[in-house]
């Protein structure tokens, strides 16, 4: 599957990119409403954690609902105070795991549904989502270093 291939190499890049970012810069919340830049990648965490859900019981369960709170996970995972490299390491251990599910999958059950909010989307939408909101996040984390990923 196409989309496993570039988030399997997307998370590679990400990991060397994010072990060799500043730990101030990493860390640094400009704004205490806003996320700090190792926030967001718990954020990531959280999102492919709640999306693993989507992408395996999408295919036993009927219309599965799955929703989650994004700022309630990332305050109550407390990522601030979590290591910076215990946060990289399991942002790559989950996006591996997806890469593993995607690379499993039937095509029939690409086409089955998943309730989100309160709109029904397909797998393959799902997939394709959550790639473009991992790229949207990964540019929000390295702005202007950006231009060294080609997506």
């Amino acid at each position: 599957m196409k989309q496993a291939r570039e988030l399997k190499e997307i998370t590679e890049k990400v990991v060397i990119a994010l072990k060799c970012k500043d730990s101030k810069d990493f860390e640094l919340k400009k704004d205490s409403k806003k996320w700090s830049n190792k926030e967001i990648v718990g954020h990531l965490i959280d999102s492919g954690q709640n999306n693993i859900q989507r992408f395996i019981r999408a295919q036993y369960e009927e219309d599965p609902v799955i929703s989650y709170n994004q700022n309630e996970w990332v305050h109550y995972n407390a990522y601030q105070t979590f290591s910076s490299e215990n946060i990289i390491e399991l942002f790559r251990q989950v996006q591996l795991q997806i890469v593993h599910i995607w690379n499993n999958f039937s095509e029939e059950n690409l086409v089955k549904t998943c309730i989100v909010g309160n709109q029904e989307y397909t797998v393959l939408f799902l997939i394709d989502d959550y790639l473009d909101h991992l790229k949207h996040h990964i540019k929000q984390v390295f702005q202007k270093d950006f231009s060294n990923f080609k997506f």
